[in-house]
């Protein structure tokens, strides 16, 4: 696996493991067959395939009946925890590390123990990244430190440093340290395509955009290499800043167009994905339409009733606090929302007249934000936006529309312009945190 993925060759890797299966399964060897699915979840979510890692995972899972080892359940929760954070559910993804963190500490041998606790903190870090818990990223690094070094720890670091424009001496240092022991050792081909796509960060942030060019590039030809499409999209939306900044507006566009196609890829994948979660949970999925949050919440409401009732008739009891009740009034605001949601989609897909009205009532305040930046926009751009706003991808619009994916690439750039916003800032984004 180490050989295999030091040299980027993951689709060779997935064949020598479904062969390596195959004859596990035939002498129902229970280790091999747990081990092996796991390797496969990781390949696969390697190569952005998210759904289909979940369902080797949960292979796994049905055969670790027959395993006490905490080696297995430390990887596969570790594994689990991963493909959530790429999933983009961070607190779900510490809930499944912190499971993997509570078996790795039940392993007698130190160099394992460490080993699998370097993995799980890896994964809380960027979680905590994501959710903004500065402390207990800090504390994650401290940890992290003081255990097995890796390239992708002093990668971190220095990310840290170059997101917040500060320290860049030391961010150069860590990366820096990151090639050298990436030198020393096999690692994963992902750390070369992830701290030169960090060396090119932080050449932009300086201003020397011939250097940052070159570092993107390379990464770039890594990532399409192991076919890391998270990697690579990311690297063409940085390449669309440096070429704004170079005034070079083709290329900017360019490169800004292909980070859009590719998203839309990922993004479907990601949510065929979170339909494989959702079925965990014995939940029919009935509408390609509706979101992992809304049907969730869904299973959530089903308890919510009896819930409220044990908590009314037992608060003193249990010790639950006036927070809990609070809580569950929350569960059933999203509950709410997110059927309405559900409906907008719906409403969009059948062409309902009323979709403009019915969106209004759920998002007052859109509108008018909308508006406040640029007053010329005429119904179909507002439409339009409202569109990018339910987070619809290209596919979808051009059905709901009849249009094609030029037209709506055209329309995103007019919109662009209208609401003054420069190329190298992503319409939708924009739009969600309108």
């Amino acid at each position: 696996m180490k050989n295999y993925k030091s040299k980027g060759e993951y689709e060779e890797a997935i064949k020598f493991n479904l062969d390596v299966l195959k004859e596990y399964k035939k002498d129902n060897y229970s280790h091999g067959i747990i081990t092996t699915n796991i390797y496969i979840g990781n390949l696969l979510a390697s190569v952005n395939e998210y759904g289909k890692s979940l369902s080797y995972l949960n292979e796994a899972k049905k055969e670790m009946a027959k395993t006490e080892d905490p080696i297995l359940y430390s990887k596969l929760y570790n594994e689990y925890g991963r493909d959530y954070f790429l999933l983009k559910l961070y607190k779900q993804s510490n809930e499944k590390l912190n499971i993997a963190i509570s078996y790795a500490n039940k392993i007698p041998d130190s160099n394992q123990r460490e080993h699998l606790l370097t993995d799980n903190y890896l994964w809380k870090w960027s979680n905590f990244d994501q959710l903004d818990k500065v402390d207990s990223l800090y504390v994650m690094q401290s940890r992290l430190l003081k255990l097995e070094p890796r390239p992708l720890v002093y990668i971190k670091i220095a990310e840290r440093y170059i997101k917040e424009k500060k320290n860049l001496d030391s961010a150069e240092y860590y990366l820096k340290k990151s090639i050298e022991l990436n030198a020393s050792k096999k690692y994963a081909l992902d750390n070369d395509a992830l701290v030169l796509m960090n060396l090119g960060k932080l050449h932009m942030i300086k201003g020397e955009y011939a250097e940052s060019l070159d570092y993107y590039f390379k990464s770039l030809s890594i990532s399409q290499k192991i076919k890391n499409q998270e990697y690579e999209k990311e690297t063409y939306s940085e390449l669309s800043k440096v070429y704004n900044l170079l005034n070079n507006k083709e290329k900017s566009e360019e490169y800004y167009k292909k980070y859009s196609f590719l998203n839309d890829s990922t993004n479907d994948r990601e949510k065929r994905a979170l339909y494989t979660i959702v079925n965990e949970l014995g939940v029919k999925e009935k509408d390609n339409h509706v979101y992992l949050f809304f049907v969730t919440m869904v299973v959530i409401l089903a308890l919510t009733g009896y819930v409220t009732y044990v908590i009314h008739k037992r608060k003193n009891k249990f010790g639950f606090s006036e927070n809990s009740l609070d809580s569950i009034e929350e569960i059933k605001d999203k509950i709410h929302e997110y059927e309405s949601f559900s409906e907008i989609i719906k409403m969009a897909e059948e062409g309902n007249p009323f979709f403009l009205t019915s969106f209004k009532k759920l998002y007052p305040d859109f509108h008018e934000k909308l508006k406040s930046h640029c007053s010329g926009l005429t119904e179909h751009d507002i439409k339009f936006c409202i569109y990018l706003r339910l987070n619809l991808n290209a596919k979808q619009i051009l059905q709901y529309e009849n249009i094609t994916l030029r037209a709506i690439e055209t329309k995103k750039y007019r919109l662009k312009k209208k609401l003054e916003l420069s190329s190298d800032v992503k319409l939708s984004s924009w739009i969600l945190e309108l």
